[in-house]
């Protein structure tokens, strides 16, 4: 078996339910608390008053060196003590797991027990000093720790005198050896895709949405969350943010400067259906956030691209709905490509939800390399974590792949304090480095789409992947460059992994419902100019309308909207031009041309087809005509020709250039008097004197023949 091709998606499972257990576990013992030693407001655990908090903890320690583990002690009596356990180290990610549950720690490598009034202050916490080497001076050292590892840290509140053990948490020391025989030939490299997604900004009617306008602000979600993108000398990281999303905040935050804060006219935000502006209250400060992704983005992070707005690809082809898929993809690169003004490489795609027929539908198109997410895989025993590019066949269709370990990244999450969140973060992915640190390896992380981290737990987690001996970050397309597609035991075959099955919603909006909004508004595309906002924001409303982001009946309805603007806008502009109906024209010759009166409403000329059909009238130049009507009213001609006298109806039908958009469609009696009256008398006169020219004719071709013969 080759180095990289041992990976275990039992591993994974494992981490996962570990870290449900663990997060329980944490949040019903934990609790963030200052240091106040002493006071009697604790709880009781097992008959031990007080809680305990870890507050601070270096990501890593040298082997042989000296580490502290800051905790916050609340509401324990005077003869409490702090009893630190540290137990023998993992040094695989299926270790690790079972670690969390606080079974399976091993063997006690050494404990120590201290009354929190023993410990110093320090940073809003008690500091307890924690030494590898036996030779440094201290009664809290720990020499049995004498290799590079991953070690469980037992930390909790004990009655020396009952010895009974009361509230309690479990970290970990990452010791690694920095020496140059010592250090790890291989870092892992860990590719952390940010998700920035909102709901759409804009309401069907162009109004922003409040709700999501308050997410941009500096202490909204995600302007807490762009903020913190970090600089790419320091961290690198992947920003994934829905192309929606960021253009809306573009718009908004440049109505914004334009303002005096207290409300800005959105000229550049998205037109309601009746192509007008609209004014809304803006928040003053949403740019900070906006300009620091701007700036990570143009500082080397990479911007991953994807649909306009986040879609379920499997329920979109199901539903046959494969080219809006295309429409939004090629949307949200154009998209972010303008906002962040750089081009935008989209080869590869963050593919959530995702079956076999998404992936043939999504390498269709220029996608090559897919990050899919660990629970949409078909699980696989093998003994250590999945850390390495893949082939993912999708009944025939063949992509490059790679896992998003959503069981690492959950260790973000919960109600655990943020130190403690990050510090087991850090150390699950250092076990990983251990499996094989001789090894190109890396692990992919996906951030949710409702990502909501508190910005402590992610400044923790960020701070420790600085100069971290164990861990280098890198983009997404770094991940797949620097890693070769893994291979099975000997035979060197490529690892090739299986979805497991899906079963798609239906869209939010049916095909017919669909079909029906594009065809208005391509028809009124070829009424309008090219520029005109009315067609763009009618584009945005059938992109916006495919979202997976709405769900349920609301979502359906809230999808409908969208659309029916698409109605309303193309039935405003209809109703500009009417045509005279129910007149009667008489013409009194074959050939005539019949007067028709239109009147365009619209201060600019608008070009309409004008199409008629009857059964006694023909129409020598077609029975379609162009003409461009210029504002007011305006009578048009169109010649006709009769096939016979008497009263017959001609119907007019007055569209869109294409066909697709109808203005009017009228009735109109024509009268023929062309076959009567003089017309008439004229006719029997020229066929009279026909008949006698040929009886005329015919006679005297006879004599001659008769003189002939004789």
């Amino acid at each position: 078996m080759t180095a990289s091709g041992r990976r275990a998606g039992k591993a994974g499972v494992r981490l996962a339910v570990a870290v449900a257990a663990g997060a329980a576990l944490a949040s019903g013992l934990l609790q963030p608390s200052p240091a106040t030693a002493g006071d009697d407001t604790g709880e009781a655990v097992d008959g031990v008053v007080g809680t305990i908090a870890l507050v601070d903890q270096p990501p890593w320690v040298e082997l042989g060196g000296a580490t502290e583990l800051v905790v916050a002690v609340n509401g324990a009596t005077p003869d409490t003590e702090i009893a630190v356990t540290v137990h023998q180290a993992t040094t695989s990610g299926t270790g690790f797991a079972e670690t969390l549950f606080g079974d399976n720690l091993g063997s006690t490598l050494g404990q120590i027990s201290i009354p929190p009034a023993d410990l110093e202050a320090e940073g809003g916490g008690l500091r307890i000093p924690v030494l590898l080497d036996p030779a440094l001076p201290s009664t809290i050292s720990f020499p049995a720790v004498s290799l590079p590892g991953v070690y469980p840290v037992v930390v909790e509140l004990r009655d020396p005198t009952t010895g009974l053990v009361g509230d309690g948490f479990i970290t970990y020391l990452v010791v690694a050896d920095t020496t140059a025989a010592g250090a790890v030939a291989e870092q892992l490299r860990v590719a952390w895709i940010w998700q920035l997604v909102a709901d759409p900004t804009f309401n069907a009617d162009g109004a922003p949405d409040e709700r999501v306008v308050s997410e941009f602000r500096s202490d909204g979600r995600l302007g807490r969350i762009a903020t913190r993108v970090p600089d790419r000398t320091d961290v690198a990281v992947t920003l994934a943010p829905s192309p929606e999303t960021v253009e809306s905040w573009a718009t908004l935050a440049t109505a914004d400067e334009d303002s005096d804060g207290s409300g800005a006219t959105l000229a550049g935000a998205p037109s309601g259906g009746n192509g007008s502006s609209t004014t809304t209250t803006t928040p003053a400060a949403i740019t900070p956030g906006l300009d620091a992704m701007l700036e990570a983005v143009r500082g080397g992070q990479q911007l991953l691209s994807g649909p306009f707005v986040p879609v379920d690809a499997p329920s979109l082809v199901s539903a046959g709905m494969a080219p809006q898929l295309d429409q939004e993809l090629i949307a949200g690169a154009f998209s972010l490509g303008s906002t962040f003004s750089v081009g935008v490489d989209p080869e590869t795609a963050v593919a959530v939800p995702v079956d076999d027929a998404a992936v043939s539908a999504l390498t269709g198109t220029a996608i090559e390399r897919l990050v899919v997410e660990s629970d949409d895989l078909t699980p696989v025993e093998e003994p250590l974590t999945p850390a390495a590019p893949f082939l993912l066949d999708a009944d025939g269709t063949v992509a490059s792949a790679a896992m998003a370990n959503n069981a690492i990244r959950d260790l973000l999450e919960g109600d655990s304090p943020p130190a403690l969140k990050a510090q087991r973060f850090l150390a699950a992915l250092s076990s990983v480095a251990f499996e094989q640190p001789g090894v190109a390896r890396g692990i992919v992380l996906l951030s949710p789409q409702r990502w909501n981290p508190d910005a402590a737990t992610l400044e923790a987690a960020l701070a420790g992947l600085t100069a971290h001996p164990l861990l280098e970050t890198t983009s997404i397309d770094g991940y797949f460059d620097a890693l070769p597609v893994d291979t099975w035991d000997e035979e060197d075959e490529p690892v090739v992994r299986h979805l497991e099955g899906y079963d798609p919603p239906p869209p939010n909006v049916t095909t017919s419902e669909l079909g029906a909004a594009t065809s208005d508004l391509r028809g009124l595309s070829s009424l309008v100019d090219d520029d005109d906002p009315r067609i763009s924001a009618g584009g945005r409303n059938i992109l916006v309308s495919l979202t997976s982001l709405w769900s349920g009946g609301e979502g359906r309805a809230r999808a409908r909207e969208e659309l029916d603007v698409i109605h309303a806008t193309a039935a405003e502009v209809t109703s500009l031009v009417t045509a005279a109906s129910d007149q009667t024209v008489t013409i009194t010759a074959r050939r005539a041309d019949i007067p028709v009166t239109f009147r365009n409403n619209a201060d600019e000329p608008i070009e309409v087809l004008v199409h008629f059909e009857s059964e006694k009238l023909l129409f020598p130049e077609g029975d379609d005509f162009l003409v461009e009507l210029p504002p007011r009213s305006s009578t048009k001609r169109f010649e006709v020709e009769a096939r016979t006298s008497g009263t017959f109806p001609l119907v007019m039908t007055v569209t869109s250039p294409d066909g697709r958009l109808e203005f009017q469609s009228s009735r109109l009696t024509v009268r023929s008097t062309a076959f009567t009256g003089v017309g008439l008398v004229i006719t029997i006169a020229a066929a009279s004197f026909l008949a006698l020219w040929w009886g005329t004719h015919w006679i005297r071709s006879r004599r001659r023949k008769r003189a002939g013969a004789a």
